[in-house]
């Protein structure tokens, strides 16, 4: 059985969740949730600690490991899917090459310990830091997918100057022909993924032929279940689950941007829609979009009221330079034309948010002999 399921339909991700029990979440989270884990930060605590002088590692990896299945595991249901049967599964292939399927034996009773989220037993030190490596290792494939699917998405999603004009599709197009990792990519990922048409009753996904559905299910009262039939690609590739979205997201022209606070990517729920609902880093009781509109309204503030003060500086200005230009010829061409060159300049970076109001208002707001230079 392969550790991922999912189908995509009319905008929505059906999944499978650790547990066997299926969800459905909006199409294009499993993206959003895959680049907002730091692969390259697990990766390096697992070596940090594989390598390190630290001693009992048994304890800290177990520690390590639960954090994760917490971070990631609440973001989405495959990455949950992930922390808490795939990295597992991979520790118990371990296992199973040195040992004998005794659970009685300290080393299947620490892998136990692991999969329940209970204190771990004690074990000698070169098995957790095999397991360290194999996390290590996946974690650092992660990695190297993330930065490939955040070039991809850039490039469907740019939505600059450049191409502004082009829907997503024919922005999808341009990629497919112009990005080289692509092919390459796809057609790697895709041997993965194998079709399986499955059944749920009462959002369960189906085994067939499963005993123990047979004999406790009501068949008196099948008219009352709740029973749906779905497409899914199944695989032991997370990222390929990943692209495969991305290019079903793309092909039916689906939104997603980069929040214009955080830089991460997200849905938006309209064209307007430039922040995402995420924790503001720093200060969790605001999202990017509460601090971004924040943000977003005190730059409007600052811009208005710069060129409020530059209209009235530029004003007195000019009208000095006149005044002074029968002693200074050069006063009015020469000296008034680079201020306010120089001023445009400072109102414009106010404008783009990169000079607060104040530094502006020092530079611009002095006598007009200070700032003709006379």
């Amino acid at each position: 059985m392969s550790w991922y399921r999912m189908a995509l339909e009319n905008g929505t991700e059906l999944l499978e969740t650790w547990e066997g029990n299926r969800v459905e979440r909006k199409a294009g989270l499993c993206i959003i949730a895959f680049l907002d884990v730091d692969w390259a930060y697990w990766e390096q605590q697992c070596d940090e600690l594989r390598s390190g002088n630290t001693k009992k590692v048994w304890k800290p990896a177990a520690l390590l490991y639960q954090r994760l299945c917490n971070e990631i595991g609440s973001l989405h249901p495959v990455l949950e899917v992930f922390a808490r049967n795939q990295l597992i599964g991979d520790i118990k292939n371990l296992l199973m090459e040195r040992f004998t399927a005794d659970t009685n034996i300290p080393e299947w009773r620490y892998v136990d310990a692991l999969e329940k989220g209970q204190p771990p037993v004690k074990i000698q030190e070169e098995l957790p830091r095999l397991f360290l490596r194999q996390w290590s290792g996946r974690f650092s494939a992660f990695t190297a997918i993330q930065k490939k699917i955040v070039v991809l998405l850039d490039a469907v999603y740019d939505n600059t100057e450049k191409r502004k004009d082009l829907s997503v599709l024919q922005r999808y197009y341009l990629m497919r022909q112009e990005n080289r990792e692509y092919p390459i990519m796809s057609r790697q990922l895709y041997a993965t993924l194998k079709t399986q048409f499955r059944l749920s009753i009462d959002g369960k996904l189906c085994e067939d032929e499963d005993p123990c559905v047979v004999a406790s299910f009501d068949w008196a009262r099948l008219a009352e279940k709740n029973i749906s039939a779905h497409t899914y690609q199944t695989t032991d590739h997370l990222e390929a689950l990943v692209l495969w979205e991305l290019d079903d997201m793309a092909a039916n022209g689906r939104p997603m941007r980069r929040c214009d606070y955080c830089g991460r990517y997200f849905l938006p729920y309209s064209v307007a829609n430039c922040y995402c609902d995420r924790p503001v880093d720093g200060n969790p009781e605001k999202t990017c979009k509460e601090v971004g509109a924040a943000t977003k309204h005190q730059k409007e503030v600052n811009a208005d009221a710069a060129k409020n003060l530059y209209r009235k500086v530029n004003n007195r200005t000019q009208q000095a330079a006149k005044r002074y230009e029968s002693k200074h010829p050069d006063v009015r061409k020469v000296n008034y034309r680079n201020w306010q060159y120089e001023a445009r300049q400072l109102l414009e970076q106010v404008g783009a948010g990169t000079l607060d109001y104040e530094t502006f208002a020092a530079a611009i707001d002095k006598t007009p002999k200070e700032l003709l230079g006379i």
